[in-house]
């Protein structure tokens, strides 16, 4: 059975603790990651590098809806979030924000496992 919070919440917990092995299990080889930037980095690795390497103090998950397409789970969430500012970006203290992501899990030998990641930032 497919649990759309717990798996969510599981993979922020993963990546707040930066741990590279448990997303390494929790993320397909095929994911597609895209953000709304032209630079978009695009596959697994590149999302994995990237989550783990911000400083997070914690995320907070809101599931809105989820879609069973048999064998593909489409989740759309709310995630609020707080991290250490990045270098350069002028903020004295953690740096809060709030988006939409969507998220597709594939069933991959017997394991869910996200394929892609779709965030929009909202606050």
């Amino acid at each position: 059975m497919f649990d759309s919070q717990h798996v969510t919440e599981d993979l922020q917990a993963a990546v707040r603790c930066g741990d590279m092995q448990r997303l390494d299990a929790m993320v397909s080889d095929r994911m597609i990651w895209t953000m709304a930037r032209l630079d978009n980095p695009g596959g697994k690795r590149e999302w994995i590098d990237a989550s783990c390497a911000v400083t997070w103090h914690w995320f907070h998950v809101t599931v809105c809806r989820e879609l069973d397409l048999g064998g593909v789970m489409v989740v759309e969430s709310i995630i609020r979030q707080a991290r250490e500012p990045s270098a350069g970006e002028g903020a004295t203290g953690p740096v809060t924000a709030e988006g939409v992501v969507v998220d597709v899990w594939t069933l991959e030998s017997e394991s869910w496992r996200l394929v892609a990641r779709h965030p929009q930032r909202i606050a």
